[in-house]
């Protein structure tokens, strides 16, 4: 089927925003938060709602990518796609070790801290973006049944074979690459089970491509089933597998399926919002903000983990994990709502090329 092309999708753009609102709130307050307070069922659904961001983040990664990748059959754009793929890949695995990155150690011992190569979020994604544009490179001749074939076998194989990278001793390989496969160094995410994410994410962005359009009702309607297929039965497929052909690893997986359950939900939130599609487009701030991601993530590093030159929230203003429930939720708000007008001046700016007209007038001065 001929890739159709169609506007803007309003609540991908929609989805990033709410995903990175409460990426901003979820690290406000698990940074600052009194671990006394942090009990109850009101808690437990925060943690349950914050540990549903990530995998948002990495889908919608590999979906927006993907997206703007197929829908187009020229083959010229496909590899401008792909080549923009790369640098974006890079850019953000690059920004990832910025962020990282502590100046002071650096100026005056001439070193860099060991937390400089911690992978964070950032560096997986980059990596899983770099991954789908090399498969599509390998399969690009081909039909784009084919990579819509081979990409959901390696998000599955990802999942599946979860345990196994997790139980494998890395203490051998230097930290620049082993911290991308274990969080025992110190990571705060690893390529598995997360890149799997971002390919399910490639996948659904291939079929928004073939569906959206002409099947939404099949598309949306067969994501909420898959959704809750996999949320509820899931671990019990996997369980029957295991009695059926006697494969140990299947059990495992069963017993800590968070790949698998996280993705069931996942489809369930895309089904929600492609069906609020209608009034997305009003949403104009969140879809903002969801256009912004990369820039909401800097800022937001800068000012409550310090970065750089070490001056963030949590070192600096106020000591780590004494605020109360009520003043670490009024914080988290404030911290919103200022890192949202940043982010949002600064690209007000840049789109009006403020920066570039004030130099050009004091050149010509």
């Amino acid at each position: 089927m001929k890739p159709q092309v169609s506007s803007r999708v309003y609540h991908i753009d929609a989805l990033r925003g709410v995903a990175i609102l409460m990426m901003l709130q979820g690290h406000f307050i698990y940074t600052l938060m009194q671990n006394e307070v942090r009990v109850g069922s009101v808690y437990e659904i925060w943690k349950f709602c914050r540990g549903l961001t990530a995998p948002v983040f990495f889908t919608t990664s590999g979906v927006i990518l993907v997206y703007l990748l197929l829908r187009k059959s020229d083959v010229h754009y496909r590899k401008l796609r792909v080549k923009k793929a790369c640098w974006r890949g890079l850019e953000v695995i690059m920004w990832g070790y910025i962020l990282r990155f502590n100046l002071w150690p650096f100026l005056f011992h001439g070193r860099v801290y060991k937390e400089f190569w911690k992978v964070d979020v950032l560096q997986c994604i980059g990596v899983g973006l770099l991954l789908i544009a090399l498969i599509y490179f390998l399969v690009s001749k081909l039909p784009d049944n084919v990579f819509r074939i081979v990409i959901p076998l390696l998000a599955i194989s990802v999942f599946i074979f979860h345990p196994i990278y997790f139980a494998y001793d890395y203490s051998d390989w230097p930290p620049a690459i082993r911290n991308y496969f274990t969080r025992e160094y110190g990571s705060v995410f690893k390529l598995f089970p997360f890149l799997g994410y971002v390919l399910v994410g490639a996948f659904l962005g291939s079929l928004y491509t073939a569906l959206y359009e002409k099947r939404k009702s099949l598309f949306i309607g067969g994501l909420f089933v898959i959704g809750l297929l996999l949320v509820n039965f899931s671990s019990w497929t996997l369980q029957q597998l295991y009695y059926l052909m006697d494969v140990e690893l299947f059990a495992q997986v069963a017993n800590n399926n968070f790949g698998f359950w996280r993705l069931g939900q996942i489809f369930l939130i895309y089904s929600v919002f492609m069906l609020a599609e209608p009034i997305m487009p009003r949403l104009k701030i969140l879809n903002r903000l969801g256009q912004h991601t990369l820039t909401v993530y800097i800022i937001h590093f800068f000012i409550l983990y310090g970065s750089v030159f070490g001056l963030g929230i949590d070192d600096i203003l106020i000591e780590k994990k004494t605020l109360g429930p009520y003043a670490v939720a009024g914080g988290a708000l404030i911290f919103i709502v200022v890192v949202s007008w940043l982010t949002l001046k600064y690209h007000s700016w840049k789109d009006s090329g403020y920066v570039i007209k004030r130099y050009a007038i004091k050149k010509s001065s």
